[in-house]
């Protein structure tokens, strides 16, 4: 009981020819299909025996599951098609293309962690309320700015400005005249940090 479907793949309704074949419970039958199917619902027609949806487990297999020229065994339980076994390949070839692209993400992402000195000087009272604005060109792309602050005596860590968080301060002295404050903001839109 081999035979071979070359309906197209956009079609749900595949068809294939078997000589003596009866459509009855238990009926099994392997068909290769010669292209992928991308169709919602694919049905298959053996000898013009009555279009049967093709179930995988526990519902009508979905699209993209069958493959150009995979060889499925097929059984009939008197309402429909079901597959017998497990499609392994497919799921190992999905989660193969969604580690392929977890890695692009990745190796993007690595390209944007690297450290950019925006701006190192000091600033006098003159300086209230001007902003020295860097130039970012990717930054409209990016989630987050993780960046150093120190201000004299201040805590000095890492902060982190998101499209949620786009303005941070730190403030200490910086001598004993003089406390200091830095304010700096993330323009994501126009891709600036000042």
């Amino acid at each position: 009981h081999y035979t071979t479907c070359s309906t197209s793949g956009s079609t749900a309704a595949k068809t294939a020819s078997l000589t003596g074949f009866s459509l009855l419970t238990g009926a099994r039958v392997e068909v290769l299909f010669l292209n992928a199917n991308t169709a919602s619902n694919p049905t298959l027609n053996i000898s013009s025996t009555g279009a049967k949806s093709i179930y995988y487990r526990n519902g009508a297999i979905p699209a993209n599951y069958i493959q150009a020229g995979t060889v499925l065994e097929l059984v009939y339980s008197g309402s429909y098609w079901r597959v017998v076994g497990d499609l392994a390949q497919y799921q190992a070839d999905v989660l193969k293309t969604e580690n392929s692209t977890l890695k692009a993400e990745h190796d993007a992402l690595a390209v944007r962690i690297s450290p950019t000195l925006l701006y190192s000087s000091t600033l006098y009272a003159s300086a209230l309320n001007t902003w020295i604005y860097a130039s970012v060109p990717s930054l409209k792309d990016w989630k987050e700015v993780r960046m150093w602050l120190e201000v004299g005596d201040a805590d000095c860590r890492y902060n982190t400005l998101t499209r949620e968080h786009m303005q941070i301060c730190v403030n200490g002295y910086a001598n004993a005249n003089y406390n200091g404050l830095v304010r700096v903001s993330c323009d994501f839109t126009n891709a600036r940090i000042g």
